[in-house]
């Protein structure tokens, strides 16, 4: 069944609160004015008032009768109201027939406050009107019938014209107040179903996003403690800083680093996307690079990253999730390897440079124009090139995220440009300085806008 749905059973119930809130009020105030009014009586009709007090008390012990007993009675707020106003019209009809021409115009006043007041603040059926007004007009006639002492025509001119148009007048006021208060309970209640089935789903999404998140949190844990702490890094390398900033939970860019044999190995890599696609094709490099140097003895980086590139195809292809109609799956690398001793570094690159700095003039050193994973560029074998570092020489790293951040007073990307001028400009600061710099160059360019993409950048120096 539809939310938005009300039964018979709910408007009605909410109809009910609603009139209990002016039937009972009005019950109490017509068991005290009613008899105040009969002070008035003394002056208008002095030889009926007796008779009009009796009848006042009458109306008003039956209303609070009514009043005290309607819990006990199970009345609904209808049957309680319909109890003075029915004798209200009863005790004026009487009032109304014995009085003079005179004073009948006072009376019709009198008569008529109990339709206006029904009119106005009642919110019981239209038939309980029907059924007041027409009990109420055939006591009337029988009342001047029996004890009246004016004559037909000068009732309708002293008022009983006036009378009978309040009375329809009241009860198309009290119908068409019933139903515009009807109309917009079941409207009031609709967008409570509403609403409350948004706060559902609601409720029910964000639960979901948190189970989500708490998963991608989960990875992030074990992604992360796939990498080699900073310090391990450090303790190889002391002059050294690696800036690392996600842009989602878990990363597609990763850090690598291994010791073999008198090299040491360290490697920004940039995987396929960000997020959690780019974090898994992430661990995939992790453990394919880690099985090569398992599998190795003595390896160079070129080499590396001919076998990389041939393992993770394989592995796409296993997965289905590589070939000639398919998107590019794979990574672009910067890998080195170090002999800390001999200053010697050899470097191999699938799209990634690697940016040698010295005597303040930084060198870009490029490296293959062909990614790891993907058939596109046909056979591929990625080269090498080695160099020696003086003392002070310092050389980096890097995925294309830093350089691709968009921001700047005209939101433009930072640029391969800006990025090599700034190591150029800081290679002299001690490392920790320059990761510093890096920092804080990135976030005054990013301002306001979103990170583009995974950041990675490695500086060291022998």
């Amino acid at each position: 069944m539809p939310h938005s749905i009300i039964q018979e059973h709910e408007w009605k119930a909410e109809l009910e609160k609603s009139a209990e809130r002016y039937h009972i009020p009005i019950s109490w105030v017509a068991v005290v004015f009613n008899l105040i009014f009969g002070i008035g009586d003394y002056f208008i009709a002095p030889n009926h008032w007796q008779t009009f007090l009796v009848l006042r008390v009458i109306v008003s012990t039956a209303t609070l009768i009514t009043l005290l007993l309607r819990k006990k009675l199970k009345l609904n707020p209808d049957q309680v109201i319909f109890v003075p106003f029915m004798g209200l019209g009863l005790q004026n009809a009487y009032m109304y027939s014995v009085l003079d021409e005179a004073k009948i115009m006072n009376q019709t006043f009198a008569f008529m406050a109990p339709f206006i007041g029904a009119g106005m603040m009642l919110l019981w059926k239209p038939v309980y009107s029907v059924i007041v007004t027409s009990i109420t007009a055939v006591v009337t006639v029988l009342c001047f019938y029996f004890f009246g002492s004016i004559s037909a025509d000068k009732i309708i001119i002293n008022g009983g014209m006036l009378l009978i148009l309040v009375s329809i007048i009241s009860i198309v006021l009290l119908n068409s107040r019933y139903k515009l208060t009807k109309n917009e309970i079941i409207l009031r209640l609709k967008l409570d179903k509403i609403n409350q089935a948004l706060s559902e789903q609601k409720a029910i999404v964000e639960q979901k996003n948190k189970d989500i998140l708490d998963s991608i949190e989960y990875a992030k844990r074990i992604q992360f403690s796939l990498l080699q702490p900073i310090e391990t890094i450090q303790s190889y390398l002391p002059n050294s800083f690696v800036l690392f900033i996600g842009k989602d939970i878990v990363s597609g860019d990763f850090y690598w680093f291994k010791v073999k044999n008198d090299w040491v190995y360290i490697a920004a890599v940039d995987c396929t996307g960000h997020g959690v696609p780019g974090a898994f094709m992430s661990v995939m490099g992790n453990t394919l690079l880690n099985q090569i140097m398992a599998e190795n003895l003595h390896i160079m980086p070129d080499e590396v990253l001919n076998q990389l590139h041939l393992k993770l195809n394989e592995t796409l292809n296993r997965m289905g999730t590589s070939g000639d109609n398919q998107p590019r799956d794979g990574m672009d690398i910067a890998l080195c390897a170090i002999h800390v001793e001999k200053r010697e570094v050899v470097f191999a690159g699938a799209n990634r440079p690697l940016y040698l700095v010295q005597n303040g003039i930084l060198e870009e050193i490029k490296g293959d124009k062909f990614p790891i994973g993907g058939n596109q560029y046909g056979e591929q074998e990625f080269t090498a090139k080695s160099f020696v570092l003086n003392a002070g020489d310092s050389f980096y790293i890097s995925s294309d995220g830093y350089a691709d951040q968009f921001g700047g007073t005209e939101g433009k990307k930072f640029m391969t440009k800006k990025l090599k001028m700034l190591l150029e400009q800081n290679a002299s600061l001690p490392m920790n300085e320059q990761k510093e710099q890096l920092l804080n160059t990135h976030l005054e360019w990013k301002g306001k806008h979103e990170q583009t993409d995974d950041i990675l950048v490695i500086g060291i120096r022998l």
